[in-house]
């Protein structure tokens, strides 16, 4: 497979990413961060747009190590053009939240 050519582009196109990319261009930093920066307009928490870019990197690493691209477009990314949710962004779930929370996981398990 050619190193421009990885599928990784599609699970962005088909996924989240709306703008189309040509098939003979790798995935480069500037697709990364506009890619977050959609992923903001459209309303995304900052947490999520760290799990999907997590998820992209890691596909990334994967195609790295195959060799089917040779560069990972997350290492040219600079500091301020990565997602860094705070933590203040997430909150300790009350105790009668983590039961509703177990009693619907378990219902839909059958185990309840």
């Amino acid at each position: 497979m050619d190193s421009g050519r990885f599928s990784g582009r599609r699970w962005i196109e088909r996924g989240i990413y709306q703008q189309p990319m040509p098939p003979d261009r790798p995935i480069s930093p500037d697709d990364v961060v506009a890619l977050a920066r959609q992923l903001h307009d459209q309303g995304l928490s900052p947490w999520s747009i760290k799990r999907i870019l997590g998820a992209l990197s890691s596909i990334l690493s994967y195609a790295l190590r195959r060799g089917y691209i040779s560069q990972h477009p997350f290492a040219s990314l600079e500091r301020d053009e990565r997602p860094h949710p705070s933590r203040s962004d997430q909150r300790v779930l009350a105790r009668a939240e983590i039961v509703r929370l177990l009693s619907a996981a378990l219902r839909g398990t059958g185990h309840c």
